[in-house]
């Protein structure tokens, strides 16, 4: 009876202890029990993988479709078809490329860049070897296959001398005719402008169209105004863009890209 007593008072203690341990506790120590949750196991961090100029690839492609800008004139513009074009560095979600006459860029989901950096993540270039001295070159024959001739030039007997067959010349098409532009002072003005070399991002060759726009007021001074027409030549083909030009007194001022309002160098 006794033992069974025992055993009651043990398990009274027991169980007295597991419902008031945690006030006991902040009575005696002052401190409050930690509660323990699973929202205090640290996330863990994502890996950020980052790359050298050396690592990007030097080429891209930007999709048939993509919406490019060029830089200085803003002038925006879709690829008609794909093309492979230097990478020149990366900002933010834009990819900057060389356009061949100047720089450009174009979102980073209209290329194959991302792509490309996949494939390098999971497989890394090798480190390089050490370099080897260089075997001198050794000189190979080529072989000639056995029973085979050589075909000989068909030729055409022209005079007195003997000349291989040529295509049929293709006439020229004769070239469009420019507009007839309306001499004024400030086209006068714009031209003049040109052939001092106030500009260096086009030159007076490169205009196609030459108009005279109506007088502004700029910073409270008024300025009379021109428009010039120019054909670039990029890598997805031939474009026209426009520059404008404030004249004061005849002469111009300023030119500057007319969308962006960004003056041009």
């Amino acid at each position: 009876m006794k033992f069974v007593l025992s055993l009651l008072l043990i398990a009274a203690a027991a169980v007295a202890g597991y419902v008031f341990e945690p006030q006991l506790r902040q009575a005696l120590t002052g401190q409050v029990p930690a509660e323990v949750s699973s929202r205090s196991i640290p996330e863990a961090t994502p890996t950020v993988i980052t790359y050298t100029p050396e690592q990007l690839p030097k080429e891209i492609l930007i999709r048939a479709g993509a919406t490019i800008t060029l830089e200085g004139s803003g002038l925006k513009m879709k690829a008609e078809t794909g093309a492979t074009v230097p990478l020149l560095r990366i900002e933010g979600n834009q990819v900057i490329f060389d356009t061949g006459s100047g720089t450009g860029s174009v979102a980073m989901s209209e290329t194959d860049l991302a792509e490309q950096l996949s494939r390098l993540t999971k497989n890394p270039p090798p480190q390089p070897a050490p370099s080897a001295p260089p075997s001198p070159p050794v000189a190979i024959p080529s072989p000639i296959p056995s029973g085979e001739v050589e075909k000989p030039v068909e030729t055409t007997m022209e005079g007195d001398s003997l000349t291989p067959d040529a295509p049929a010349p293709v006439p020229p098409v004769p070239p469009t005719p420019p507009e007839e532009t309306v001499i004024t002072p400030t086209v006068v003005a714009m031209q003049r402008s040109l052939e001092n070399g106030d500009v260096t991002e086009f030159n007076r060759s490169q205009i196609v169209e030459w108009t005279t726009g109506p007088d502004e007021i700029k910073d409270g001074q008024p300025y009379q105004t021109g428009m010039v027409t120019c054909e670039v030549t990029t890598i997805f083909g031939s474009k026209h863009i426009q520059a404008k030009a404030y004249i004061q007194n005849e002469k111009v001022v300023n030119w500057v890209w007319p969308k962006s309002g960004a003056k041009i160098k």
